[in-house]
């Protein structure tokens, strides 16, 4: 086509845009090229963008990878990823190294997910859960605002840890970056410093530690008022009270009209749990006795169980029978925990100065010198009390019971059924050990019923009992096989017997291997109380000892001195079991008194002043009459008596029938 007939085309015809661009590119340029429009040429435009954007946010290729690697670190790996092993100084050098595409390989992540904080929050935390808190540091800084949740999990990480440097290390590095405090990040670092453990349970915070505390919630308060609330405050506090030095925490609080701050319930049970540890009791009460005052006074503060229960605490954790009394006056007062008539009655603590007086060597706890606010300025006004919790009446019991009060132990633990409070197994023993104190008429109700109720106790919270429990539960039924001496009733001792077995059957139902040898021991203590025992009851008792070694001694071996009392009881036993057993031609004759022999031997094999532990029981494997050695060697003579009476308890068992089979029982 020509030029002029352009022009004449250009001059007579009317066409499209589209159509007169390209006539004008052709005029200017002399050449036709296929036409884009300025959305598409955009389009394009944005496309090229997109890949760019798309390519920078991913990961490099592993190849890729490994060469920077090895060139920024001077090492080669065969892959990296987040499994590579690298040290904090080696992760440092691969973050100022200016590929950070390189980062996304070694974090695992993209520059896509960097972008959501909830991914970035959970990819710390995996990082966090495997041990390896510089990852999770590096990914925060690259996430940047979209890290500030991750580095509070890791701040809070490295305080569950107590290492409270590198917390604050984080928290200067935060402010440096430029990355904002959530709500929650004060409360997190506050909180966590006051979890922080020290040496020996004492305070895990330096006093310095504890003023740059300080300084940052007050930094923080002259930067933005309305970021401070009550809950930092006394998170604040709560971390100062963690300090060697308690004056620190006191200057903050009484500062708490400075911060614009209104104490709450919070921050006062905060301070009474705090002095309820200080040595200084005088001070402490008097502190107390003097805050708790201001707060019955203050109109806006209403007082709750916990923090009266805070309160009382100070005076129940002491030492002092004086003052642990006074607590529990307090403690009737506010909590219904005796009949109203009894409410204003004082405690006497006149048994526990008794008991301590017989004791030379024990320095008299009595506090003297401690000055007690008037009750009735810290007393409830309306004379209204709470329904006791299950740490107001476990507070109740063990101030009664280290005052040796054991009527008022077992009128507490009554409440635990009256109030449906579930029971601890700390508490049921001391409920057990002040009953058997108090002297409790035999009859109605009668040891019997006291122990297979706590038995049923047991049963009913799943508790399993403990030595202390099993040594109550003897006790009990030692005083009432002693009392029913005096009782002259037909088949009395057959009762007795009956009460005993019954014992051991409920008490097999528990798993308490570990104490099984020590139910034996009392077991047969209760049966060489028990007088005019038929033969039957006790080879019942001897069955029940060689059951109990062969099964479990195998396992579980007592100290010498045990042995020698538990198996004393034992040769009593069979002592009686011989006098009924006059056929000599009878098996179990010569099995009774093989067994004798072999225990008495057995005894009198160990040192007198030996403090180990006698060898472990085990089952005999060899054939009967083979003699089973010790190690390579020939047995030793402490080794053949173990070996004779372990033969002689097998040999009884299998005449009585009761011998366990190794693949069933053992």
């Amino acid at each position: 086509m020509r030029c002029s007939s352009v022009l004449q085309f250009r001059a007579s015809s009317c066409y499209s845009g589209r159509i007169r661009n390209r006539v004008e590119r052709y005029t200017k340029l002399g050449e036709v090229r296929p036409y884009k429009s300025k959305w598409e040429d955009e389009r394009t435009m944005h496309k090229e963008k997109a890949l760019v954007m798309r390519k920078n946010l991913s990961q490099v290729k592993n190849a890729s990878a490994v060469s920077l690697t090895e060139k920024t670190l001077g090492l080669r790996f065969d892959e990296i990823g987040p499994r590579t092993p690298f040290t904090e100084e080696q992760l440092n050098k691969l973050y100022s190294q200016p590929n950070k595409r390189l980062l996304y390989n070694v974090l695992g992540t993209t520059g896509w997910q960097l972008q959501d904080s909830m991914v970035v929050k959970e990819d710390t935390l995996k990082f966090l859960r495997h041990g390896q808190p510089e990852r999770a540091m590096l990914l925060a800084r690259m996430a940047k605002e979209n890290g500030a949740s991750a580095m509070d999990s890791i701040m809070q990480f490295y305080l569950e840890a107590n290492n409270v440097n590198k917390a604050f290390e984080i928290f200067t590095e935060r402010k440096r970056m430029g990355i904002p405090l959530t709500d929650f990040t004060l409360t997190i670092l506050f909180k966590g410093c006051s979890g922080v453990k020290g040496y020996d349970r004492g305070p895990g915070l330096t006093q310095k530690q504890g003023e740059r505390l300080r300084s940052i919630f007050t930094n923080q308060f002259s930067k933005d008022e309305e970021s401070v609330n009550v809950i930092n405050a006394n998170a604040c506090l709560l971390a100062l009270f963690n300090c060697p030095d308690s004056s620190l925490a006191f200057s903050f609080f009484d500062s708490y009209r400075d911060y614009n701050v209104k104490p709450d319930v919070k921050t006062l049970t905060i301070i009474f749990t705090a002095l309820k540890n200080f040595n200084d009791k005088a001070s402490a009460i008097q502190k107390a006795d003097s805050l708790f005052s201001w707060v019955i006074g203050h109109p806006r503060i209403k007082i709750d169980p916990i923090l009266a229960g805070s309160y009382i605490c100070v005076y129940t954790l002491s030492k002092s029978p004086r003052v642990i009394a006074r607590g529990m006056e307090l403690l009737k007062r506010w909590f219904k925990i005796c009949p109203v008539a009894d409410v204003n009655k004082s405690v006497k603590y006149d048994d526990v100065l008794k008991f301590q007086n017989l004791k030379p060597n024990r320095k008299d706890e009595v506090a003297t010198g401690i000055s007690f606010a008037p009750l009735d300025k810290v007393s409830p006004i309306d004379g209204r009390r709470y329904t006791p919790s299950a740490s107001v009446l476990e507070m109740a019991m063990l101030s009664y019971d280290s005052l040796k009060l054991s009527q008022e132990t077992v009128s507490t633990f009554q409440l635990y059924s009256r109030y449906k409070v579930p029971v601890e197994l700390r508490t049921l023993n001391m409920y057990l050990r002040a009953l058997l104190r108090s002297g409790y008429e035999i009859g109605v109700p009668a040891a019997e019923n006291v122990v297979f109720k706590a038995i049923d106790e047991l049963n009913t919270n799943r508790m399993t009992p403990n030595s202390l429990t099993l040594a109550s539960f003897s006790g009990h039924l030692q005083r009432y096989i002693l009392d029913s001496r005096n009782v002259e009733t037909e088949g009395i001792n057959n009762e007795m017997f009956k009460l005993v077995k019954k014992y051991c059957d409920s008490m097999n139902k528990f798993k308490i291997d570990g104490l099984r040898l020590r139910l034996l021991d009392d077991v047969l203590g209760l049966a060489n109380k028990i007088q005019g025992l038929s033969k039957a009851h006790l080879e019942f008792f001897v069955s029940y000892y060689c059951t109990t070694v062969f099964r479990y001694g195998v396992e579980y071996t007592l100290p010498y001195k045990s042995w020698i009392l538990l198996d004393t009881k034992l040769l009593d036993i069979i002592r009686k079991l011989s006098e009924h057993q006059t056929n000599t031609s009878d098996p179990l004759f010569h099995a009774i008194h093989r067994l004798y022999n072999s225990t008495y031997a057995n005894m009198r094999s160990f040192p007198s002043k030996r403090g180990g532990k006698v060898p472990e029981f085990s089952p005999l494997e060899n054939s009967e009459g083979d003699e089973p050695l010790a190690g390579n060697g020939p047995p030793s003579g402490e080794q053949k008596a173990f070996n004779a009476k372990r033969e002689a308890i097998e040999q009884y068992l299998r005449l009585k029938g009761g011998l366990p089979q190794h693949d069933q029982d053992l």
